[in-house]
């Protein structure tokens, strides 16, 4: 028979909540029913209630939406029993668990209140209270709460994890690598306790330490693709590009899912570094796969034919975006750019100032229209290009160079 249970937990919950008889079997059929099905299982039972339900038939029947991921009917069931039985503690924990999975995390909060107000000393509570409070952004009294638990008991991991992460987004930084190393100490396998370790390091800015910790948990076999996908990036920015490469290479082969502009990233940063071959081979790698589309492997082939002085080749590349997509910025950024450079400088203009009117390219068009001029010597013009581009873009760099191109006016 399917006793109605808390998802929750185990319950100390020793009210008399009992079902007739009649019940008892409408909970065996309907326990047979959830092996496949669980909204059927739900139907069932809701179709057998009355007004005289036991509140653990109400119960049983809200369980079963609930798994179903039918959440309005379930929480209108749990509300129903705890109106029923007001002192029934598995109840609450489920629906306080509802309105966690429904992001409703004031309600959730006011009913684990609720619940430490009858019983102070249960660190369950406490422990789902901070993560209703971390999930709301409120990381202060989320530590708080993640604290109280571990005070009845000081044992609970998911407590100590929990309070890592409160306090990693205080940034806390001191204060969460003895509890990660405490964590670690526990369970040196655990990819969670790694990961958070190598964050708050990376988070600190310890580079150095946040690569000692990755590749420790490599070394054990407790790494996830996340995990590696962030050792191969650190390896990038400490120009260890070989090892950077073979993880990349190796993620792709496993058929990780990449973000499009993350690998552009990779592969523009490797031809910026000028890591020309290794750039070519992760890009053969990324051709294999159904990544990107037509348009960005033609863009990256550009980038690389630029990186290796091979201008020609990538000019027919522009030409050929273009021809289907004549407001791409980047292209004409980047096309520009090549005339700028081979100082043909009418027809670079007429390429980027289409730029100046995209939304989020304008400082960037208007910086190769001040470069254009200042190289033509034109030197009101190229202030007043930058003057505009400063209106996007505002730096100290842009201020100097404002400053530099106004002393050549005088």
């Amino acid at each position: 028979m399917l006793a109605a249970t808390s998802m929750f937990a185990e319950s100390n919950d020793n009210s008399a909540h009992t079902v007739t008889a009649s019940e008892a079997q409408l909970l065996d059929t309907a326990s047979s029913i959830a092996t496949t099905n669980y909204l059927n299982a739900a139907a069932f039972l809701s179709s057998k209630l009355t007004q005289k339900s036991s509140a653990p038939m109400l119960f049983a029947t809200g369980n079963f939406y609930f798994k179903a991921d039918k959440y309005k009917q379930a929480e209108t069931l749990y509300v129903s029993t705890i109106n029923k039985a007001p002192d029934y503690v598995d109840v609450k924990k489920n629906l306080a668990r509802l309105y966690l999975t429904t992001e409703q995390f004031d309600k959730a909060k006011d009913v684990m209140l609720s619940l430490i107000s009858s019983d102070p000393t249960n660190s369950e509570y406490y422990l789902f209270l901070g993560n209703a409070y971390m999930l709301s952004n409120f990381d202060t009294p989320a530590e708080t709460a993640f604290r109280q638990c571990l005070m009845i008991d000081p044992t609970n991991q998911n407590a100590k994890l929990g309070l890592c992460r409160s306090l990693l987004n205080q940034d806390k930084y001191k204060d969460v690598i003895p509890i990660a190393n405490e964590l670690l100490a526990l369970n040196a396998e655990s990819q969670v306790y790694w990961m958070l370790l190598a964050n708050v390091q990376i988070a600190e800015g310890n580079i150095t330490n946040a690569l000692y910790s990755l590749e420790t948990a490599k070394r054990l076999g407790c790494t996830t693709p996340d995990m590696e996908m962030t050792l191969a990036n650190i390896y990038l920015n400490q120009n260890l590009s070989e090892n950077a490469i073979s993880i990349y290479t190796k993620l792709l082969k496993s058929n990780k899912k990449f973000d499009d502009q993350q690998l552009k990233n990779i592969i523009n940063a490797l031809l910026s570094m000028d890591k020309i071959e290794l750039a070519e081979k992760l890009f053969k790698e990324v051709k294999t796969k159904d990544i990107f589309n037509q348009e960005s492997i033609l863009k990256l082939q550009a980038a690389i034919y630029v990186a290796k002085n091979q201008q020609e080749n990538a000019v027919k590349i522009y030409k050929q975006i273009l021809e289907d997509n004549p407001i791409d910025a980047e292209t004409l950024i980047a096309y520009a750019t090549y005339l700028k450079n081979q100082q043909e400088y009418e027809k670079a203009i007429i390429t980027i100032k289409p730029v100046t009117r995209l939304k989020g390219n304008e400082a960037t068009a208007l910086l190769i229209l001040t470069d254009i001029e200042l190289e033509r010597r034109n030197f009101q013009a190229a202030a007043n290009y930058l003057e505009n581009a400063m209106i996007f873009e505002n730096n100290l760099a842009t201020e100097n160079y404002l400053r530099q191109i106004k002393k050549l006016i005088k």
